[in-house]
């Protein structure tokens, strides 16, 4: 069973213990991706997401999202979020389901137009609901869309971890993530991804990830605090999760469209 995302923990990849074991031979940057990519989890989840966004100037908007996951036969994830505060975009749905062997499928409910529309993947770059996250990192990135190689060691919290950077494999990737590279900063030991740095189209660094608190979970390491900062403008969101319920039978119905467009509270 795996992971379902990258950047929401409950989805990112920052979510279970895939370390190294003392002795063992030490995992190639590929390997070691792919191991935290691919781990053992829960079947699902429910909870609550608390996303302050926060501009230059230090003025804050606050988003509260209530969300759902679940895990399918073939351990591609189902993810609904949806808005409740504040009022301007409450009842917004936002629908991810992943597929291995294609592009994921991404649907957004918006309340005032009364129509789901589908996110393309040419759009899975943009910012999701004016976060610095991007709709890519909502979800599990494609282990196939990029080159991996190891770029060194960085101190993180007194802990020497891993640098792998992944390099996107084609001009569409990058045209379709926003992203040239990632440079993921991995504590091997706990098999955790502890920050990221993000590349865009044209090389250039221009956000970094930082994981700000992990948590124990139903046993696993669970990242519920994180940082992303916009280097250009300044701009940062930090995402939290709270009051997390792991494995309590959520019915597949949840994760239609049919309920994204009807479910409106």
């Amino acid at each position: 069973m795996r992971t379902c995302s990258w950047i929401l923990l409950f989805c990112v990849t920052l979510a279970t213990p895939a370390g190294a074991t003392p002795g063992a031979p030490r995992k190639s940057a590929r390997a070691l991706m792919d191991s935290i990519f691919r781990r053992a989890s829960w079947r699902d989840m429910r909870g609550k997401i608390r996303l302050v966004l926060q501009n230059k100037r230090g003025v804050r908007k606050l988003r509260e999202i209530k969300m759902w996951s679940k895990k399918n036969e073939k351990d591609e994830s189902r993810i609904l979020m949806r808005f409740i505060k504040p009022a301007d975009v409450r009842g917004t749905g936002f629908l991810l389901i992943e597929h291995d062997d294609g592009d994921d499928d991404r649907r957004l409910f918006l309340p005032a137009l009364r129509r789901v529309q589908r996110i393309s993947t040419s759009g899975s770059g943009g910012n999701f609901m004016s976060s610095d996250f991007t709709y890519y990192d909502i979800g599990r990135p494609k282990l196939r869309h990029w080159h991996y190689s190891e770029s060194g060691e960085r101190v993180v919290g007194g802990v020497k971890c891993r640098l792998v950077t992944g390099k996107a494999v084609s001009k569409k990737v990058r045209e379709d993530t926003g992203y040239s590279q990632i440079v993921w900063v991995v504590d091997e030991k706990r098999g955790v991804v502890v920050a990221s740095d993000f590349f865009n189209k044209w090389d250039k660094k221009f956000k970094v990830l930082e994981v700000k608190k992990i948590e124990d979970l139903s046993g696993v390491p669970f990242a519920t605090q994180m940082l992303m900062r916009d280097l250009t403008n300044g701009h940062r969101s930090e995402m939290s999760f709270i009051g997390l319920k792991t494995n309590i039978g959520i019915p597949d119905r949840t994760f239609t469209s049919r309920n994204l467009l009807r479910w409106t509270r």
